[in-house]
């Protein structure tokens, strides 16, 4: 079964629900986008603390009796 036909399948209001969540998450991911910082310790001293995307991420999704789609959306949204 592919991921579009996987999509088709979904119950609208699941797929509204779901489609809302990422919606908020990127909005929230978004906002915690940090900038460069550089502190001077003395002249000609700085440190840069400096934020870079990674190129591969490792995720978790936990299984067992439950399903939480949460789960995946706050994880691959800022991924």
């Amino acid at each position: 079964e592919t991921l579009a036909e996987a999509l088709n399948k979904l119950d609208p209001d699941v797929r509204t629900a779901l489609e809302v969540a990422i919606e908020r998450a990127r909005a929230v991911h978004a906002d915690q986008r940090r900038t460069d910082k550089t502190t001077t310790l003395a002249p000609g001293a700085t440190v840069t603390e400096r934020w870079v995307p990674v190129e591969r991420v490792g995720l978790y999704v936990p299984g067992g009796n439950a399903v939480y789609p949460s789960s995946v959306v706050m994880n691959v949204v800022p991924a």
